[in-house]
C-alpha cells in the first residue's frame, strides 16, 4: 500500500491524491454512523431535527437544572402473556409516549430486565 523504505517518495500530485483519499474516506465513515445514529433515534419516536442533535451530540435542553436522556426498553405484555419489547427515548423529566401491540395490554414495565441501553445525565447545581 506504501512505499518501502528503499523505493523513492511518491510524486507530489499522487501523494496528496492519497491523503485526500484518506480523508474521504473518514468523512465517509462519519457520514454512515451520523446517518445510524439518527435512523436509530428516530425509529424510537423522535423528530429528524432531536434524532441529529442526538445522534452528533448537540446542544443538550437542560430544565431547571436537571436533565436526563436515555433509551430504555418497554415490555408490554399483551392479555395473552405474550411479552412485546421496544425501545422508548426518554428525555427530560416526563416522556409522553405511546406504544402499538397488535392486543390489550396487561401490564407495562419500563426497563423491565435492567437492560438500560443509553443514558445521559447533566446536573446543574443552581445558584
Amino acid at each position: 500500500m506504501f512505499e518501502r523504505r528503499t523505493e523513492p517518495l511518491l510524486p507530489r500530485r499522487q501523494f496528496v491524491a492519497r491523503v485526500l483519499r484518506g480523508v474521504a474516506l473518514g468523512l465517509s465513515l462519519i457520514g454512515v454512523s451520523l446517518a445510524v445514529g439518527m435512523a436509530g433515534y428516530h425509529l424510537t419516536g423522535l423528530s429528524w431535527v432531536d434524532s441529529y442533535l442526538n445522534a452528533s451530540m448537540g446542544s443538550r435542553k437542560v430544565l431547571e437544572g436537571r436533565y436526563f436522556r436515555g433509551i430504555v426498553p418497554i415490555s408490554v405484555t399483551g392479555r395473552s402473556g405474550k411479552e412485546y419489547v421496544k425501545r422508548l427515548s426518554l428525555e427530560g423529566r416526563s416522556t409522553s409516549f405511546k406504544v402499538a401491540v397488535p392486543e390489550r395490554p396487561r401490564e407495562v414495565v419500563l426497563n423491565k430486565h435492567g437492560e438500560l441501553l443509553a443514558h445521559d445525565i447533566v446536573v446543574r447545581e443552581s445558584e
